[in-house]
């Protein structure tokens, strides 16, 4: 193991140990990632977990204001209750993400903590990240002859 490696890991257990931190190795692997510096270990770790999340908040925004070809057809594969569902989530999203960066104007402290936090939200969002995908996934395999039909494909 790299001297680097060694002294971030380090550094890490010492906040994981003071904030109840979750352990670095299920972050790294839940956010493919391996922590390799020891300046800027909070916003490293902090900006995985954002870059998943911020995948969501994209998709999302997709279903509910297409622009692309895929989301104009995507958008199609919810109901209205079901879109509704996923703007309560795409809003918490947004509320998790701002509470975020305030903390970068509160204290060091306190961005610390938002690892747990965000952490917790993620593994809450996870399963219904899985859902719309699996939808996803089962609407475009029934793609077809349809599109053909409304004008998709010509």
């Amino acid at each position: 193991m790299a001297e680097s490696r060694i002294k971030a890991v380090k550094k890490y257990n010492e906040y994981k140990k003071k904030y109840g931190l979750p352990s670095l190795k299920e972050l790294e692997e839940e956010f493919d990632f391996e922590l390799n510096e020891t300046s800027g270990i909070i916003s490293q770790v902090l900006g995985r977990m954002w870059d998943r999340i911020l995948k969501v908040k994209l998709d999302l925004e997709g279903i509910f204001h297409p622009q692309q070809y895929c989301c104009l057809i995507e958008h199609k594969f919810f109901t209205g209750k079901e879109k509704k569902e996923l703007f309560n989530t795409y809003k918490k999203i947004m509320t998790q993400y701002w509470i975020t960066i305030k903390a970068n104007y509160i204290s060091k402290e306190e961005r610390i903590k938002q690892i747990s936090k965000n952490y917790e939200f993620y593994k809450k969002l996870k399963p219904i990240v899985r859902k719309y995908l699996t939808r996803y996934i089962k609407k475009w395999s029934e793609k077809g002859k349809k599109e053909l039909r409304e004008g998709y494909i010509s």
